[in-house]
């Protein structure tokens, strides 16, 4: 008959916890993924320089005096700017972006919506 030793049991177990550890720590490392409505919030919810992966539609762009271009960003969830500093889209273009959040300060007079963006890394 095969029987199992509670010890070998329990080392086992430790080992599958320390792989499911380091496999957790390693997707870290990676950029969380964002929706335009959890990054709009009001409460800063997201740290401002944290780099951020967003997804969504372009829906406007302004060019801006230095070259560099805004883009409106339109996922499910509502809207988001981000500032580039070149041209990497067209209107109506499916993206994915890696950038950092961004947030303006009171003085830009805006109202709440339009107080984060992100930019994107160079």
């Amino acid at each position: 008959m095969f029987s199992v030793q509670p010890s070998s049991l329990i080392g086992r177990s430790l080992a599958i916890a320390f792989l499911v550890a380091i496999a957790g720590c390693q997707m870290t490392d990676q950029p969380l993924t964002f929706t335009a409505q959890q990054l709009s919030t009001t409460d800063q919810a997201v740290s401002p320089n944290q780099i951020i992966r967003i997804k969504g539609v372009v829906v406007d762009q302004v060019p801006l005096a230095d070259g560099a271009i805004a883009y409106e960003l339109q996922d499910a969830t509502g809207r988001i700017w981000v500032l580039a500093k070149q041209k990497m889209a067209n209107q109506g273009d499916q993206i994915e972006i890696t950038g950092k959040v961004r947030y303006l300060t009171e003085a830009d007079n805006l109202d709440s919506r339009d107080k984060v963006y992100v930019e994107l890394e160079s």
